[in-house]
């Protein structure tokens, strides 16, 4: 620890310290931390923080940098525990991450979301809530300015699948629920009420916001409602004809395109205008599809298959669907 040598440390006779001038603590680590004049040490080496001010904490590896509120203390292990207000991660990119009250940074930087959960605040006016329990490394090389480091809970994605990341991101992100508690499904095709109910996730749409729905195949207070009247009312998402939505019909790869390219259209993104290849089977890309597929290709969004097909009217996989959407909040992040 140092401390400024015109405000040294004092310590009284029970081995509790006060530091008048504050000072920087240093962890085994890596991670170092800023500390206002008043902090306090306890005996057994906890450090808290005054409740009417503020310290920093630089993480190591990153250039990023947390402030963690009056309250929050530090460990003798060096882990910081948030108390009080919310904590906020400055990202290189601008982006942040708000942290609530019972999260804790770990010496060497990990980050571990406590039980209120955090959110990243994009650029673009947009929010990634995180579930609790998630641990996350702050990483500058990567489109967020983070990285998931934790599991997920599903027995039927492993380490060892194209998609384990992907799906542990979108899950990590509250963007996507398992079909069971255990499992994730990652083969089943995605319904039209699953996909808009992911872009709801992404909205915080409540379902209490929207009780009844226009189609009468959409009855009121079923786990989609609230979903598909969002996106129905905003012009995200068309019926299958003018009185029916068909939310438990698959999608296929084409359709998801097209309402993935409205939702980014009635944000206000901007949607350059494609210079990419053509896929191999763009002649089988439906005409009102076509479009969409090839701006969400220019962005990065739709990759295609390894032999440069895009597939366009198979249905579209829950594993499939997850890649897409870590690809999209990726493209917002940048």
């Amino acid at each position: 620890m140092n401390t400024p040598k015109d405000k040294p440390a004092v310590t009284d006779k029970n081995g509790n310290t006060t530091l008048p001038g504050g000072g920087i603590i240093a962890t085994k680590g890596g991670t170092e931390i800023k500390v206002p004049e008043g902090t306090s040490i306890d005996s057994n080496g906890m450090v808290t923080i005054p409740t009417d001010k503020s310290a920093q904490v630089t993480l190591p590896g990153s250039n990023s940098t947390v402030t963690i509120p009056g309250g929050s203390t530090i460990a003798s292990d060096g882990t910081v525990t948030v108390g009080g207000k919310e904590a906020h991660v400055n990202l290189p990119n601008g982006n942040q991450v708000h942290i609530l009250d019972g999260s804790k940074i770990r010496s060497d930087g990990t980050l571990v979301v406590g039980p209120d959960g955090a959110s990243v605040g994009l650029k673009n006016d947009m929010s990634l809530n995180i579930r609790k329990a998630a641990e996350l490394v702050f990483d500058d090389n990567t489109p967020l300015g983070l990285l998931v480091v934790s599991g997920n809970p599903f027995r039927d994605t492993t380490m060892d699948d194209w998609f384990y990341s992907d799906v542990n991101s979108a899950y990590t992100y509250d963007l996507f629920n398992g079909t069971t508690s255990t499992t994730f499904s990652p083969g089943t095709p995605m319904t039209r009420a699953m996909f808009v109910q992911v872009l709801a996730n992404m909205e915080n749409v409540k379902h209490a916001d929207y009780t009844s729905s226009r189609f009468r195949d959409v009855t009121d207070g079923q786990w989609y409602t609230a979903a598909v009247e969002w996106s129905a009312e905003k012009g995200i998402v068309n019926g299958s004809n003018p009185d029916q939505f068909s939310p438990n019909s698959p999608m296929t790869r084409e359709q998801m395109l097209v309402i993935l390219y409205n939702y980014m259209k009635y944000k206000g993104y901007e949607i350059p205008e494609s210079q990419s290849k053509s896929f191999a089977d763009e002649r089988e890309i439906s005409s009102w599809a076509l479009e969409e597929v090839q701006a969400l290709r220019g962005i990065g969004i739709v990759l295609g298959n390894p032999d440069n097909h895009f597939a366009p009217t198979a249905p579209a996989t829950r594993a499939e669907v997850a890649a897409i959407f870590v690809r999209f909040v990726e493209h917002l992040a940048k």
